[in-house]
């Protein structure tokens, strides 16, 4: 009888034992599940307001489209009252300040201030990194190889770099293009002195790519200034300083500041917009943020009012 109740409690004790491993391998299972999910709905939320910043930004970009199109283009602006009872300004600048929307905050640029890589003046170039600082010397190498990376033959200018430099003293596995058709604004990264990192980051953000081109003085800030028109620092300060007080300048103004004979620029150099617009958007929602680029072509023709010549995020 004794055994017998022995061999009972050791039973009970047994199945006890096994009760409790059973009951802390589930409750240890269900810290895991609520752990899994609270990650989970973590991360679900960290996309939905990715995609939220996303929608936002994108929606900017369309609220500019309709704004483009439909507005009237002056010096460094665009005027429009149509989009005023959505909180957006009746005047948008795009000369690059900054512009807050009711979705996110935008900088507009009129290309006619920035450089054309599919009509590239190297001197523009030379004279622009000398602006930032880049020596003289270094800066001429710049511009004499975007010369041989443009031209059609394969001889190299003094300090230029045609296929010899670029596969032998470089080692690097491709040649120049030997033609004014560039595929992007990325592709002069890969010419002589333009590889140097420093010196690309100076100047990437003033170039962009468009079927067509023309220069606005009223876009542009006083580095283009001075590498279109080659002017001193002192010269550019009174320019912009005349542009800031009477709302723009034309070259007459310029030639008269600066005693320089203007005729040369008025084939090339305009005071009106390009109506080619280079936009930055950067839209925020909760702890997520988008930002986007655009490049809008807004000469409307028969089929469209504007074009989208580039879009990246």
């Amino acid at each position: 009888m004794y055994l017998r109740n022995t061999c009972i409690t050791q039973c009970k004790g047994s199945a006890l034992i096994i009760v409790l491993w059973i009951s802390f391998v589930l409750f240890l299972a269900a810290v895991f599940v609520i752990k899994s999910s609270r990650e989970m709905i973590f991360s679900s939320e960290i996309t939905m307001d990715k995609l939220q910043a996303q929608l936002d930004a994108e929606s900017v970009v369309e609220i500019i489209k309709f704004y483009g199109s439909t507005g009237r283009f002056s010096f460094n602006y665009i005027q429009n009252p149509y989009l005023k009872k959505e909180g957006v300004p009746n005047k948008i600048y795009i000369d690059g300040r900054e512009i807050k929307l009711p979705l996110g905050k935008i900088k507009m640029y009129d290309t006619g201030g920035l450089m054309n890589v599919w009509y590239l003046n190297p001197e523009y170039v030379k004279r622009f990194l000398e602006a930032r600082g880049v020596n003289y010397k270094v800066a001429a190498i710049i511009k004499n190889s975007i010369l041989d990376w443009y031209d059609s033959d394969d001889l190299s200018r003094l300090n230029g770099a045609e296929e010899y430099y670029y596969q032998f003293e470089a080692g690097a596995k491709y040649k120049p293009r030997n033609s004014p058709a560039v595929q992007s604004t990325d592709e002069l990264h890969l010419i002589r002195g333009l590889t140097d990192e420093k010196n690309w980051q100076k100047i990437k953000n003033y170039l962009y790519l468009a079927p067509h081109s023309n220069l606005n003085i009223n876009a542009m800030d006083k580095l283009m200034l001075q590498a279109v028109f080659g002017l001193t620092k002192d010269e550019t300060a009174n320019i912009i300083f005349l542009r800031k007080t009477k709302g723009f300048i034309t070259l007459h103004d310029i030639g008269r500041l600066t005693g320089r004979n203007m005729d040369l620029y008025f084939d090339t150099v305009s005071n009106f917009p390009s109506l080619v617009i280079k936009l930055n958007v950067e839209s925020k929602y909760k702890e997520a943020r988008e930002v986007l680029t655009a490049l809008i072509d807004f000469k409307a023709d028969i089929k469209m009012p504007y074009k989208v010549l580039e879009f990246n995020y």
